[in-house]
């Protein structure tokens, strides 16, 4: 809804600009062009008054007639003269011409001015609009991060300390305490990495996130940091590689494995439970390709567009059934650039997303 009121609300005001600057644009050249009728009729007079004023004068030599004109009525000339005492007065061609062209001139103008001033005040109109449209995504956009981040707190330190509380009011056996410990373990490293993720999008929007690149074999890292991904959540049946060997790129490993590491958060974020998931690493004359396939829902055309915006998450959060922050794939677009590499969102067959990631040859 506060999406729709800001459209409505500038595209009302922008009709009344353009109807009122339309109506001063038009109320001026017609003001304008009365004006200029009365000094046309004001020439016709005068040409009446030049006749009177000769014929009151009983004028009859042609010079007498055109001396007293060029005297008195200098914007006028004698047309023709006769020994009848026929003549005719008529305004200079000048007069006519420098009328019209002052009447055109003054159309434009207006016009002109109507259109400059009509312009620049719908493009302040749309400088505000966006910012305020902007604004309002934004506040939206916060307030889903405050919700999912409460939630992405809470949930491991409760559970966190639930084992503890177990733990100290209960004697278990060696088994069963191994198994505590290594659930809050997965919980104390799910906080980690939501906290290195906060730190990590505040450097990237400082411009204080600087890479160390350096050749490294990305096979093997990719294999090593898949394994250490896997392994603790008991995922590895679910990973499907096809990884290249031996394929080397000038990289920053640390930026890789919050890279690879984000693109499989939100790949079994938003997959079916045991789906599999193809992580695929090639490399042509060029460049290398590496590509995360999931079979989950996909995403969207429309949040194609804005998918890796800060904080977005599509649909709202307090009806949001997944977790998250919004922060996984603005870093993973973020550190993408900073390899000078690019991403892009695929379709996969039958259903699913495919991030490709192409990382040029330097």
């Amino acid at each position: 809804m506060s999406q729709i009121k800001p459209r409505v609300i500038f595209i009302i005001v922008s009709l009344y600009v353009l109807a009122a600057f339309t109506w001063w644009t038009l109320a001026h050249i017609r003001a304008h062009t009365e004006i200029a009728e009365l000094k046309k009729q004001n020439i016709i007079e005068k040409v009446k008054e030049a006749k009177l004023l000769i014929e009151s004068k009983n004028l009859a030599k042609k010079a007498e007639v055109v001396y007293t004109i060029n005297t008195f009525y200098p914007e006028l000339r004698l047309d023709y003269f006769n020994s009848n005492k026929d003549y005719k007065i008529i305004p200079k061609e000048n007069v006519i011409s420098e009328h019209d062209l002052y009447v055109k001139r003054k159309t434009w103008q207006y016009v002109g001015e109507g259109l400059v001033m009509m312009v620049l005040l719908f493009w302040g109109m749309l400088v505000i609009y966006r910012t305020f449209s902007k604004n309002i995504r934004l506040n939206k956009q916060q307030n889903n991060f405050l919700l999912s981040i409460t939630h992405e707190l809470k949930t491991p330190i409760a559970s966190v300390k639930l084992y503890i509380e177990t733990l100290l009011k209960r004697d278990l056996d060696k088994e069963k305490t191994t198994t505590i410990l290594k659930n809050s373990l997965l919980d104390m490293k799910r906080l980690q990495i939501l906290v290195e993720n906060l730190l990590l999008s505040a450097q990237i929007e400082s411009k204080k996130f600087d890479l160390s690149l350096m050749e490294n074999n990305l096979s093997e890292l990719l294999n090593l940091i898949i394994d250490k991904y896997a392994t603790p959540r008991g995922i590895e049946g679910r990973l499907i590689n096809k990884i290249q060997d031996e394929i080397y790129v000038d990289c920053d490993k640390m930026a890789i494995e919050m890279l690879l590491t984000n693109l499989l958060d939100n790949a079994i974020k938003y997959s079916p439970t045991n789906s599999p998931i193809h992580i695929e690493l090639s490399q042509s004359e060029n460049k290398t390709v590496l590509e995360l396939k999931d079979e989950g829902e996909g995403i969207s055309a429309a949040d194609k567009k804005v998918v890796f915006r800060k904080f977005f998450r599509a649909g709202d959060e307090n009806t949001r059934k997944s977790k998250g922050t919004g922060l996984g794939l603005f870093i993973i677009k973020n550190i993408v650039q900073l390899h000078n590499a690019q991403i892009e969102i695929l379709d996969n067959s039958p259903k699913g997303t495919i991030f490709k990631i192409i990382f040029n040859k330097i």
